[in-house]
């Protein structure tokens, strides 16, 4: 029988959404229970960009069927598109537990924790797919993207090899693997696998471009221009290219300013490429000329390595070329901004709010960590970190400065630049305690001393280790917060205590924005921090522990528990840690 929702159906068929969209409305008007009518309502607004009324709609089905897990799943996938990725976990979780064996609602769970960077939360959802299908290779694949981004490319390899072994078509494994191979070292091997990819798909440009920068890296030019050129031609650069070097990399150079609107990783990468080429072609005005482009227009991608490849492009130069470029830019109009977070004051989570604010925002970010794995990657060339910072010509930037207070003060003596920052502090007890569990527990091990402290606070009882936690604590970290009490009384140093954090997150980083004088909406600083909670990060109310996570705790005052008569007594008989409770009022 043709029924009412049929003729709205061939109204989406012929492409006449509106005329659908008329339609069930009437019919919703006269039976409002419909639930067919609802859920088609909510897809076409899906489909159509209008999440709110698709989420409008899909709340209606809800609550007349809410025991259908289909339509707690397409509530999911409607959360999800709106970025509130902990609330789509929470609607998978509700279709998961009316059908358990529900694939896809495990992986947009997987695929929500990922946008929440619970990434061992998000191996589980995908490992459970593999437990009810074990031939599932989609869920191969999403662990191995996972362990990729955490190093682990020995465990990727072995995940994409899964993949392999029930898809052996599926290219992207086949890439995945080279890169893996490639930061492991193994050359060779990356471009064997990357050649496979390509015989599978010739039309992938990821592909392409991993080969040329191999290639680049090995000074080998012609054939790094040559799988340039395939990538571009693939994303639909049409140009006459020639056989010579030189004439093919200004053809590049002129077509940036047709592909560098576009806010893609590829494109960003391809342009990167043709700088270093020009630059290792001796073409330093031109390499220059591409990164200032580059820099200007993109706000999305890592503008810390255009920032240094910028700089090694002009150290290059000889003096005079160095002075016309830098005579043209008014050095007392630039205001250099940064920010300093005390070790253990929640410095990732307060860089990574503040890089998601700034990138929506188009404002330059320059990452100290990143400039440090820059630096060792690039070792042979000879970097001043003074000199990158005083050759940034871009006053709408910030400096996250990392953990790196003794050598801002440092540079801050010298005067050369005028200047507005921001220094968090945290309570010394507190820090303390988190360093001891951290140490104990959960960082990283990234040198011998971390090993030799982990051994030694696993071999002696929690008061003894809270007391050699104190000692360091005075020989380290207490030496350098001493160093910015100085800056209290500096109108252009604002300083911000983590327990302002805790209390009222909105205001600690409106604060910190209208001190920087960038110009950011209160509504958009509402959204990142609601979607990057404590709760929304670690599945955890503050204070429920989890002694094996960076986000241990999250809560003011825990030293109460754990502090003793005598560590409070030792703590203040030392000289530095005294200086920084009583002169930061703790």
């Amino acid at each position: 029988m043709y029924n009412n929702l049929n003729i709205a159906i061939d109204y989406i068929k012929k492409g006449q959404i509106n005329n659908a969209k008329i339609h069930l409305i009437n019919i919703l008007n006269k039976n409002p229970n419909d639930i067919k009518v609802l859920q088609t309502l909510s897809f076409l607004a899906y489909e159509t960009k209008e999440l709110n009324n698709a989420l409008f709609y899909i709340k209606q089905a809800i609550a007349i069927e809410p025991n259908n897990e289909i339509i707690h799943y397409n509530m999911a996938c409607i959360l999800f598109a709106l970025d509130q990725f902990q609330l789509a976990v929470e609607c998978c979780n509700k279709a998961i537990c009316i059908k358990n064996d529900y694939l896809d609602a495990y992986g947009l769970k997987g695929l929500s924790y990922e946008k929440l960077e619970r990434n061992e939360d998000s191996i589980l959802c995908y490992k459970k797919i593999i437990d009810i299908n074990p031939k599932e290779y989609l869920a191969y694949y999403n662990i191995g993207r996972i362990l990729q981004k955490q190093n682990k490319y020995f465990d990727a390899i072995k995940y994409y090899e899964m993949v392999i072994s029930y898809k052996n078509d599926f290219y992207q494994a086949y890439t995945n693997i080279g890169t893996a191979f490639y930061e492991i070292g193994k050359i060779d091997y990356s471009i064997d696998y990357y050649n496979k990819s390509i015989s599978i798909n010739a039309n992938n440009p990821e592909t392409f471009l991993n080969l040329c920068i191999i290639y680049q890296e090995k000074n080998v030019l012609d054939k790094a221009i040559n799988y340039l050129i395939s990538a571009l031609k693939i994303i639909g650069d049409n140009s006459s290219y020639e056989t010579d070097i030189y004439k093919n990399i200004k053809i590049l150079k002129q077509n940036c300013e047709k592909y560098i609107q576009k806010p893609e990783d590829l494109i960003n990468t391809i342009y990167i490429q043709i700088g270093i080429i020009l630059r290792k072609m001796s073409l330093y005005k031109e390499s220059i000329s591409v990164f200032n482009n580059l820099l200007k227009l993109n706000y999305n991608w890592s503008q810390t390595n255009i920032f240094i490849q910028l700089y090694l492009s002009k150290k290059n130069l000889n003096n005079n070329e160095k002075r016309n470029i830098l005579k043209k830019v008014n050095y007392d109009n630039i205001m250099h901004k940064f920010i300093i977070v005390t070790h253990k004051a929640a410095s990732i989570y307060i860089f990574n709010i503040l890089q998601k604010i700034c990138h929506k925002s188009n404002i330059l970010t320059l990452d100290h960590d990143e400039i440090s794995f820059f630096i060792k990657k690039f070792e042979n060339e000879s970097f001043s970190l003074d000199d990158m910072l005083l050759t940034n010509e871009y006053n709408n930037t910030l400096y996250f400065g990392g953990r790196t207070g003794p050598y801002y003060v440092n540079i801050l003596k010298k005067n050369l630049f005028f200047y507005k920052g921001i220094y968090v502090v945290r309570d010394p007890k507190d820090i303390i305690i988190s360093q001891y569990f951290s140490m104990k527990y959960s960082h990283k091990v990234s040198s011998v001393r971390i090993i030799e402290i982990r051994k030694n606070l696993n071999e002696i009882s929690i008061e003894e280790g809270i007391k050699l936690i104190i000692q360091d604590f005075e020989k380290s970290i207490a030496q350098y917060m001493s160093l910015w009490l100085k800056y209290y009384k500096d109108s252009n140093i604002l300083i911000l205590k983590y327990e302002q954090l805790v209390e009222n997150p909105q205001k600690f980083f409106v604060n910190i924005l209208d001190h920087l004088e960038l110009n950011v909406s209160n509504d958009l600083i509402k959204k990142i921090i609601q979607n990057n909670s404590f709760s929304s990060k670690t599945g955890r109310e503050k204070g429920t522990e989890d002694l094996s996570s960076h986000y241990r705790k999250g809560i003011v005052g825990d030293w109460k528990k754990y502090f003793t008569k005598e560590h409070l007594s030792l703590i203040y008989s030392l000289p530095n840690c005294k200086k920084v409770i009583n002169g930061f009022g703790y």
